[in-house]
This record gives C-alpha cells, sequence and structure tokens, in this order.
C-alpha cells in the first residue's frame, strides 16, 4: 500500500470497515472459464459506490489481493510440477538444464517488470491524486492477467 494510501486510511477509520467489496465477483471467474473479461469487474462494482480516488485505489486494492493470491496459488503449483518433472528427468539420465530456476527467474523477472511499470504509470500523473489510483489500478490489472498466463499454463501441462 503506497504511503499516501495508508495516511489516508488512518486519517478515516470508518473507510477501513466499510469497502463494498465482494471477492466473489473475481472468484467466481476461476470455477468458470478464466478470462480476461473477469479483470477489473469486483473493482468497477465496488468503485461505483464509492466515488473517490482513495476508493478507487482501495477497491482495485482490494481486487488485486484477490488476484495475488491466485497468481500464488498457480505459480506454487508450477513450481511443485517443474520440480517433480525435473527429478524425472535426472532419474532417467537426462542432460538437459533443469526447467524450476527458468520458472523462477522468469517469475521474479515479471515481478521486477510489474512493479517498474506500474511506477511508471503512476509517474505520468505527476504527483497528482490521480497516481495512486491509476498506480493500483495496473497492479490489480497486471496481476491478474499474469494469474490467467500461470493457470493457462498450468492448465495444459496437466495440473
Amino acid at each position: 500500500m503506497t504511503r499516501w494510501l495508508a495516511l489516508v486510511l488512518l486519517a478515516t477509520p470508518a473507510l477501513a470497515d466499510d469497502l463494498p467489496f465482494d471477492p466473489a465477483i473475481v472468484e467466481a471467474c476461476f470455477g468458470s472459464a478464466p478470462s480476461a473479461d473477469c479483470i477489473g469487474r469486483a473493482a468497477a462494482a465496488c468503485t461505483a459506490e464509492t466515488g473517490s480516488n482513495v476508493g478507487y485505489a482501495r477497491c482495485n486494492t482490494a481486487e488485486w489481493e484477490v488476484w495475488d493470491a491466485e497468481l500464488n496459488r498457480s505459480y506454487r503449483a508450477l513450481i511443485d510440477l517443474t520440480r517433480a518433472e525435473d527429478a524425472e528427468l535426472k532419474d532417467l539420465g537426462s542432460a538437459l538444464p533443469p526447467t524450476e530456476p527458468t520458472l523462477r527467474a522468469a517469475q521474479r523477472a515479471w515481478v521486477a517488470w510489474r512493479d517498474a511499470q506500474c511506477a511508471y504509470t503512476r509517474s505520468t500523473f505527476g504527483g497528482g491524486t490521480g497516481g495512486g489510483p491509476a498506480e493500483a489500478e495496473c497492479r490489480m490489472r497486471l496481476t491478474a492477467e499474469q494469474a490467467l498466463r500461470l493457470d493457462a499454463e498450468l492448465a495444459g501441462q496437466g495440473g
């Protein structure tokens, strides 16, 4: 959470308790055919009721948390799968390099890219009040897209 948002939330404790965010809107996508159409739905429904930059940032952050949990679930499952495949190939005497370290490196690089991209998005607001909400939306959207990519990769590998 950005420092300015934390300060606003501390100054207005009532906001912390009455966020009209429904995680079930996002989670329903996980049970159906997940697609990019799911991204932002819960935040949009929440934002429609808040009507402020702070509310917009908080709604996008709340949706980001749901997508981040899904991303981490898929990532852990892919790590477990690649670790098992690497062990099986090693037992068969394969000279192929292991896949797990490259998956870890790719995800770490992606996190750094996402954070830099969203910091850039924020910077385009020149310090204005829209920067925080724009950064929160960027983080939510990019995390959701990565979660969907990892979910698809996991499904393609039988996970």
